[in-house]
C-alpha cells in the first residue's frame, strides 16, 4: 500500500512539472476595407473585398471573412500585413488575394489581452493596366450586341435601375427575342502565359448569362471560351471574373474581346440583365 501511494505522488509531481501556462493572446478586429481610386484613371471604387489575409512578420496567420475578430499569439513589436481577399467569380470555395489591390502594412506593439482595431485601406497597384473600362456615363458605348443577336444592348438611365452615376447598361429577353450575345467594340492585346487577367463588373439580373473571351486569329477566324456562368441576382452584385486561363488557352490569338451571352431561362417569359463598371484589368 505504501508503494502505491508513493507511486501516485511521484506521478502527480511529474505531471505537475509538465503543465505550462497557456499564452494570453492579443485580440484583433479588422473592419472592411476602403478602396481608394483615381476616378479619372481607375473608374469606380465599387468593390467586393470579402476577406482579409492576415500576415504576421511575413507569415500567413489566417484568412478571415470581414468584418473579422480573432486572437493573435504575439507580444512586442511585429509587422502586420493586411491583404484584400476576394471570391473569384463569386464562388465561396475559390477565395484568393486579389493581385491588383495593394496591401496595408503596420508595425504593431502587441500586448497580451489587449484589443487592436484595424480600418484598412487599399488601392490599385501602380503599373496595373486598365485595358478597357465602361461605366456607361457617356452616350457612346464600347460594348455592343453582335450582328446576329436577337436583342440590342442599351444604355439605361432610369434612376430606379442604375447602379451609380447617371446610367448603366443592359439587355432584355422574351419569348420572341430569346438570345443575346454582346462583345466589346474593340479587340485588345492581353498577356498569356498564365498572367493575371480579370474582368470586374457590377451586375443585376433575373436570368442566367455567361461571361467569356473571344480569341481572334490572324486568318480572321475566332474562337470563344466561356469562363463563368452567373445566375439570378436581384440585387446589385460585384464580381471578379478570372479570365487568365481562357486568355492563355487561346494562345494562337492575336487579339481578344470580352463577350457576354444569355439564353432566356425556361421558367422566364421575359428577362432583364443590367451591368455597370466593366473593368478589364491585367498585368
Amino acid at each position: 500500500m505504501r508503494l502505491k501511494t508513493g507511486l501516485f505522488l511521484l506521478l502527480a509531481l511529474i505531471a505537475g512539472s509538465c503543465v505550462k501556462e497557456n499564452p494570453v493572446p492579443a485580440y484583433v478586429t479588422v473592419n472592411p476595407f476602403t478602396l481608394n481610386v483615381d476616378p479619372n484613371i481607375e473608374g469606380s471604387n465599387s468593390h467586393a473585398i470579402t476577406d482579409v489575409w492576415f500576415f504576421l512578420d511575413g507569415e500567413l496567420q489566417g484568412v478571415y471573412e470581414l468584418p473579422a475578430q480573432f486572437p493573435v499569439i504575439a507580444s512586442g513589436e511585429h509587422t502586420v500585413r493586411l491583404r484584400p481577399g476576394i471570391k473569384i467569380s463569386g464562388l465561396d470555395a475559390w477565395r484568393t488575394i486579389y493581385p491588383f489591390y495593394q496591401f496595408e502594412t503596420q508595425t504593431v506593439d502587441f500586448k497580451p489581452d489587449q484589443d487592436y482595431v484595424f480600418d484598412p485601406e487599399t488601392e490599385y497597384f501602380e503599373g496595373v493596366n486598365f485595358t478597357w473600362m465602361e461605366a456607361f456615363e457617356n452616350p457612346g458605348l464600347s460594348f455592343k450586341a453582335s450582328d446576329n443577336s436577337d436583342t440590342a444592348f442599351y444604355r439605361v438611365n432610369d434612376p430606379n435601375l442604375v447602379f451609380e452615376g447617371s446610367a448603366s447598361g443592359g439587355f432584355y429577353l422574351d419569348t420572341a427575342r430569346w438570345w443575346f450575345r454582346g462583345l466589346t467594340s474593340s479587340i485588345f492585346q492581353l498577356p498569356g502565359g498564365g498572367r493575371n487577367v480579370y474582368l470586374e463588373m457590377d451586375y443585376r439580373c433575373n436570368n442566367s448569362f455567361v461571361v467569356g473571351v473571344i480569341g481572334w486569329n490572324s486568318d480572321g477566324t475566332a474562337e470563344a471560351q466561356a469562363s463563368i456562368g452567373l445566375f439570378e441576382s436581384l440585387d446589385w452584385n460585384k464580381i471578379y471574373v478570372n479570365l487568365s486561363l481562357e486568355v492563355s488557352g487561346l494562345s494562337s490569338a492575336v487579339g481578344y474581346s470580352v463577350y457576354i451571352e444569355s439564353i432566356l431561362d425556361t421558367d422566364n417569359d421575359s428577362a432583364w440583365v443590367y451591368f455597370d463598371n466593366f473593368k478589364l484589368i491585367n498585368e
